[in-house]
């Protein structure tokens, strides 16, 4: 655990697309999918003062009990839940909005400077916030107050996504992923490779003007691209980086990733074209597949071009942010009863998001949508540090779409993006 002095802050506020073709169901390699572990409860070590009784918690503006929504409800109930079995125990929920003066990062990075005695107990934190919060000390670790991810019940991705620097600094609540969704009217359990793709010929969607490159860099760690040197600053290795451009320069010359793809900046806007019955197939972050479920399709890991994965994830945690050594064990009892596998199964088939334990998916509705889930989940893994993403993807960007619109090779196209990357910055 890291202690800090307190400081007064000062922040500042900061297209001729094709025709849809019926994609027949290539046949490579199933994936096995284990026995999910059994949920092994593990009570928090010591008890809390009995003087304690107050705890409150962070949420984003979605979770509003206001709103009455179905997650609002469940964790209004829940909470209450926890309330009874805790007695004299109140628990308050505060909303903050995503962004400005009263933001929740604004208002976690205030209170710790200014007024660290009211701090919530908990925060719900994005992974990027995650490591954010983390490199200021703003959230403490779980190191030697719980050993809830220790056990077996839950997915590589998940402890990944906890942690930070070797240090535990979440108990996970949501998963997501970077998936491959297949126009199909089977619904097939085999994953598609980059070979297959080709041969099929389809079109494959995916924002090739996105600013962090999310696709191209997933490719490239997938080729064994490093992201970061022995310094943790980041890095671009041009023998990788030139196999993913190769990639897209041969799918771009088979029209399988056309040149207007350039035009699109955002997941949601290629999930759009697919759903509305444009192209085969689409790349996609798989919560906003699950808000829109086209019909009559399938989800994949995203095809590998290597031995490392191309399904990068990303997801929440329940941060530890209580300042006060005798109420902080039970806020951490708190976060391990909203990381149950029970609640957990409920909250994500209502955020369509990927539950971070098996069990919890397991409780979900048998169905072709389930064994997919957890094929992906276990490919998935974290995503590179939002600071290296913003270093290496306008790079990487520019190099994808001179690609597209083949006005480079991609050998060259590789060195221009190492040579941008290690260019001193302007003043």
């Amino acid at each position: 655990m890291r202690f800090f002095s307190i400081a007064l802050i000062f922040l500042l506020l900061t297209g001729c697309v094709p025709n849809p073709e019926q994609t027949p169901t290539p046949s490579p390699v199933i994936m096995v999918t284990p026995e999910p572990s059994p949920v092994v409860v593990t009570p928090t070590e010591g008890s809390p003062s009995k003087d304690v009784h107050n705890l409150s918690i962070w949420v984003p503006q979605e979770y509003d009990p206001a709103l009455k929504s179905p997650a609002s409800l469940l964790l209004e109930k829940t909470i209450s839940e926890f309330e009874t079995q805790n007695d004299g125990v109140k628990v308050e929920l505060r909303v903050k909005a995503d962004s400005g003066v009263s933001g929740l990062m604004e208002s976690l990075a205030l209170t710790a400077a200014a007024a660290p005695d009211a701090m919530p107990s908990l925060v719900l934190l994005t992974r990027s916030q995650l490591e954010e919060t983390a490199r200021k000390g703003i959230i403490f670790p779980y190191d030697g107050l719980s050993t809830t991810l220790d056990e077996t019940d839950w997915y590589p991705f998940a402890r990944e996504l906890a942690s930070f620097q070797d240090d535990t600094y979440g108990l996970p609540l949501t998963g997501d992923a970077l998936v491959l969704a297949m126009r199909t009217n089977k619904q097939p359990t085999q994953s598609p490779t980059w070979d297959d793709i080709q041969k099929v010929g389809n079109t494959v969607l995916f924002a090739a003007a996105d600013p962090q490159a999310t696709v191209p860099l997933a490719l490239y760690r997938s080729a064994g691209g490093v992201t970061q040197n022995i310094q943790l600053l980041p890095q671009i290795q041009i023998t990788e980086l030139e196999k993913t451009l190769t990639l897209l320069a041969t799918c771009a010359e088979k029209n399988i990733f056309p040149g207007w793809l350039i035009n699109y900046q955002s997941d949601k806007q290629v999930l759009d074209m697919f759903a509305n019955q444009q192209g085969g197939l689409v790349i996609t972050w798989l919560n906003n597949y699950l808000s829109v479920k086209p019909d009559d399709t399938a989800i994949y890991p995203l095809p590998s071009l290597g031995t490392e994965s191309a399904t990068l994830a990303s997801g929440t945690v329940w941060a530890l942010t209580d300042t006060s050594v005798e109420r902080r064990q039970m806020s951490v009892r708190l976060a391990e009863f909203l990381s149950r596998s029970e609640f957990l199964s409920k909250w994500n088939l209502l955020n369509n998001s990927i539950p971070p334990r098996p069990s919890s998916l397991t409780s979900w509705p048998d169905s072709p949508l389930r064994a997919q889930v957890n094929q992906i989940a276990l490919a998935a893994s974290l995503r590179p540090p939002a600071e290296v993403i913003t270093s290496l993807g306008p790079a990487v960007q520019e190099a994808t779409i001179l690609i597209l619109k083949k006005q480079s090779d991609p050998a060259k196209a590789a060195q221009t993006a190492v040579e941008r990357l290690s260019a001193p910055a302007t003043k």
